[in-house]
């Protein structure tokens, strides 16, 4: 069986949400809101609150991130990120913040995450990527809509992404490709053009010349 193949076996199965209660309850379950809390009897939609999937909980370390928003906030249903500290990150994400008569964030969170918790939506914390390559995966999923500007958004649709909306998602990125090595610059010489004082300043910068005694 390779490492592509468990991934795609459970994803066939609902994954499991950790929920915590106002009562300090915390469990894991397959449906958050189907049954009330055991130790409160509080109603689940009122007390019950989804904070990561199981397998998906936050720690330190380049990763990025995909976050489902339930109900959608207009258009979004996903927002995908990049942090080196995910659990500060994800604390600030819920700590929302979002002026509705400016439309801005006061907090330290994503925007759209802050006027999504405003609207009365749900975030969940659905997948994590850890690597040195984090930081590539997040800018291939988003894409910049103007030269210069620094608005970003998903490139595509984040859903085939997600596995509360397909059961496929764990085939798609299972894991970060490693990081290609790097390759120590070396010079190579033009046999057109022979510049003596450069090639020994490159060659020997502790012994290098100086422009000064050029």
């Amino acid at each position: 069986m390779t490492a592509l193949a468990v991934p795609a076996l459970a994803a066939a199965a609902r994954p499991l949400h950790r929920v915590e209660c106002a009562c300090a309850w915390v469990g894991y379950r397959r449906h958050p809101h189907r049954r009330p809390c055991p130790n409160c009897q509080a109603p689940a939609v009122v007390t019950l609150k989804p904070v990561w999937l199981a397998g998906c909980a936050p720690r330190k370390g380049h990763c990025a991130y995909l976050v489902h928003i339930s109900p959608p906030y207009r258009h979004a249903e996903h927002y995908a990120g990049f942090t080196i500290d995910l659990p500060t990150r994800w604390r600030d994400h819920l700590a929302g913040g979002y002026d509705p008569e400016t439309h801005r964030n006061r907090g330290k969170g994503a925007r759209l995450l802050a006027a999504a918790l405003h609207a009365g939506c749900q975030i969940e914390l659905v997948r994590v990527w850890y690597g040195p390559q984090a930081r590539q995966l997040e800018q291939r999923l988003k894409q910049r809509r103007k030269p210069g500007s620094l608005r970003a958004g998903a490139r595509r649709s984040l859903k085939p992404l997600c596995p509360l909306c397909d059961t496929n998602a764990y085939r798609h990125y299972p894991q970060l490709p490693p990081a290609p090595p790097s390759q120590p610059r070396r010079f190579r010489h033009d046999p057109q053009v022979w510049d003596a004082d450069r090639e020994w300043d490159l060659a020997f910068p502790e012994l290098a010349y100086g422009a000064a005694q050029a």
